[in-house]
């Protein structure tokens, strides 16, 4: 989890590591380190390996952020828009359903249910709202090809 959000954030890194105040990224993640060793003497003793995920997310989390508002701060730009909360919170919906939701002994029905569930509540509305312009024209792309292909009998 920690991963995505720190992939979430876009090239945040890259900003402040090829500016000139690149020292500041030494300070952010001198903080990290803080927040992740403090988190985990206050986790892993009462959680133990969950409580050491915790205590990373927790720190990737609060790393992520300074590194967003340092950028938005002082170069006046930020690398997300509301659409993509809006797309990250479809997101997280679709995988607590997915996770809360049992498996059933048939793998098809597990395999179309829970596609299903990923269609209707993450890519429908993504593709509804274009949420997402890139990936819109990914599949208005290939929905062209398809259809070449299918008028030529190919398909």
């Amino acid at each position: 989890i920690s991963k995505v959000l720190d992939m979430a954030t876009g090239v945040n890194t890259e900003i402040i590591m090829y500016s000139k105040k690149y020292y500041v990224l030494t300070i952010i993640v001198a903080l990290l380190m803080l927040v992740t060793i403090t988190a985990n003497f206050l986790l892993i003793p009462k959680y133990g390996l969950i409580g050491a995920a915790y205590s990373s997310s927790i720190g990737v989390l609060i790393y992520n952020a300074m590194k967003f508002f340092w950028v938005k701060y002082e170069y006046g730009f930020e690398m997300t828009s509301p659409k993509y909360f809006l797309v990250l919170l479809l997101a997280t919906i679709t995988f607590l359903l997915l996770y809360f939701i049992p498996d059933f002994d048939k793998v098809i029905v597990n395999s179309i249910l829970k596609s299903s569930i990923v269609l209707v509540l993450f890519l429908f509305p993504v593709l509804y709202f274009r949420l997402s312009p890139e990936f819109n024209s990914i599949l208005f792309h290939l929905r062209k090809r398809f259809l070449k292909l299918v008028l030529k009998g190919k398909i």
